[in-house]
């Protein structure tokens, strides 16, 4: 067997930046905490599948809606070519020269769009090619998790963070014991969603003694984060707290000095 040449990377050359899947049931905080990030200075851009960004809107990030799936995959192809990307944020924003983070809002709005592309139906045994369907929307959305990620990893030549927020739902077992879903659908995309991010985070929002509670948890079933000597497993959030965890996550990944 003959190989290619082994590559040996040039670590000063490598750059990647955060990409954080945020999780978690509604009113949890979760397109809240993109707001948090352009209000304390972040450039911030906004692909708004859900159409519910209306709360973030007096922070100013720049908000790019859409109504297809194409659309969607033409935006993250722009904010994959860094020249692109600048010019198009500069045609919205004059007084940006780029971005420090993409997100989008939500994961499964995506999913809207691929029932209307491709009309993917639960697993039957009739015969009608829904299995097919099935695992053919599964691996869309398993090439959507891809591709957001290398807007910030290394083969971006200028990477920039990313933070996808996704819906989850809680449900109790018969012994007790409570899980949390995000219900995408196919068979692979859903286990294998946390090797698609640096992180995956779940948001909750709880009432203790008549107060809210903002509760970030970084580590458990389906979560993903990068130890806790960089975060806590579990924390309660202040108003700016979520500020200076993206700061932590973005010095941690970027490779910089802590």
């Amino acid at each position: 067997m003959t190989l290619r040449p082994a590559i040996v990377p040039d670590p000063s050359k490598l750059s990647t930046a955060p990409s954080l899947c945020i999780r978690g049931e509604s009113g949890s905080g979760k397109t809240h905490s993109v707001g948090v990030l352009a209000e304390a200075g972040y450039k911030v851009a906004v692909l708004d599948i859900e159409g519910r960004t209306e709360a973030i809107q007096k922070y100013r990030p720049l908000i790019q809606p859409v109504t297809t799936r194409a659309e969607v995959l033409e935006f993250i192809d722009l904010m994959m070519c860094p020249d692109d990307r600048r010019r198009y944020v500069k045609s919205f924003r004059p007084d940006w020269s780029d971005l420090d983070i993409v997100a989008i809002d939500s994961l499964l709005e995506y999913e809207s769009l691929l029932d209307t592309d491709m009309r993917v139906k639960f697993p039957s045994k009739s015969g009608d090619g829904s299995y097919a369907r099935w695992d053919a929307y599964g691996l869309d959305l398993i090439s959507l998790f891809a591709r957001v990620r290398d807007i910030a990893s290394s083969k971006n030549p200028s990477p920039v963070g990313v933070i996808v927020t996704a819906g989850e739902f809680r449900t109790v077992t018969r012994t007790g014991d409570t899980m949390f879903e995000i219900p995408i659908r196919g068979t692979q995309a859903p286990p294998r969603l946390p090797f698609y991010f640096s992180c995956v985070f779940r948001l909750e929002s709880i009432v203790e003694e008549s107060k809210a509670q903002w509760i970030m948890t970084t580590a458990g079933p389906g979560l993903k984060g990068p130890g806790t000597d960089i975060l806590p497993a579990r924390a309660t959030l202040q108003r700016d707290s979520f500020v200076r965890v993206w700061e932590r996550l973005n010095t941690y990944y970027r490779g910089e000095k802590q």
